[in-house]
Order: C-alpha cells, then sequence, then structure tokens
C-alpha cells in the first residue's frame, strides 16, 4: 500500500464521524462535483453567499481549507450522488 493511500485512508476515517446538515452536503456535493457557489446557488435556490456559508461550514467540521482537502477527506462526497437528484 503506497503512503498516499493510507494517508487518504487515515483521513476518511478521522472524518467519517463528521455528521453535515442536509443543505451542507447538498452544496459540498456540488461543489465537489464542479459546481461554483454561485452555480450551487442557482441549483439549490439559495444565495451564493448562503452557498458559500454552508461550504465554510463544510471546511470547518473537515479542518480544509479547500475543495479539493474537503474531498481528500470525505470522497464519498463523490459517490453520494443520486440518480435523479431533480438538478438537471
Amino acid at each position: 500500500m503506497k503512503a498516499n493511500s493510507r494517508a487518504s485512508e487515515a483521513a476518511t476515517a478521522k472524518t467519517a464521524w463528521v455528521e453535515f446538515t442536509r443543505r451542507e452536503w447538498e452544496v459540498f456535493r456540488l461543489r465537489a462535483g464542479g459546481c461554483t457557489s454561485r452555480e450551487a446557488g442557482l441549483r439549490l435556490g439559495i444565495s451564493t453567499s448562503t452557498a458559500n456559508f454552508h461550504i465554510t461550514r463544510v471546511y470547518h467540521k473537515l479542518g480544509a481549507g479547500s475543495i479539493t482537502q474537503a474531498v481528500r477527506a470525505r470522497p464519498d462526497v463523490l459517490t453520494d450522488v443520486p440518480a435523479n437528484d431533480g438538478l438537471d
């Protein structure tokens, strides 16, 4: 096993217990998928500043400073996408 893989698994294990509100998870999922906060806000019917608030809370809960760090801490955000989430 590579050192990076072990580090990633350790980070995921440390943050697996972190709970998010439904809206935090929705914004996190969209941002992890490549949306900007503005795009996430438009898709969810919230303002850009509210989307930014939610992603900032996610970063805080995960001890992350960027979306990349947050996704590394919780890679399950990339697989937790409903088949029909009503966003398209």
